[in-house]
């Protein structure tokens, strides 16, 4: 009796078992991928399209900047900055981003690169620039 008990095969590795261990593993598998896929678990595809982030932006009113306002434009350091200050003290308000020429060192070019972030408002209402407005 005992040699037929040491000749038998533990359940785990007769074929049979194992072939159906595979087959449940596999089916179960399958069964999260489509739970994932049709739930709008992380396969889906607008997910990868279109990440979901907000961009801020700094719009000022080129009238009534400071210089750590004008500092945080791109391309301008401290010394244009105050460059900006002292003309608009000397000259009064710009009538337009383009009115910024006037000043040492900006150029066309810089002016392009001011427009996405710079308005000038030359009513006494006051800016309405200096919001920072959230967006996709």
């Amino acid at each position: 009796m005992q040699a037929k008990a040491e000749n038998r095969v533990p359940a785990v590795l007769q074929p049979a078992v194992q072939n159906a261990a595979r087959v449940l593993a596999s089916a179960l598998i399958l069964v999260i991928g489509l739970v994932a896929v049709f739930s709008g678990g992380p396969l889906r595809e607008s997910a990868i399209e279109s990440p979901s982030h907000s961009t801020t932006v700094l719009r000022i009113d080129i009238n009534q900047a400071g210089q750590q306002e004008w500092i945080l434009m791109p391309n301008i350091g401290r010394s244009t900055a105050q460059q900006i200050l002292k003309d608009r003290a000397a000259n009064g308000p710009f009538r337009s981003l383009a009115d910024l020429q006037r000043v040492p060192g900006i150029g066309p070019k810089t002016v392009r690169e001011l427009s996405p972030y710079c308005q000038a408002v030359t009513s006494a209402a006051g800016p309405e620039s200096k919001q920072v407005a959230l967006g996709p």
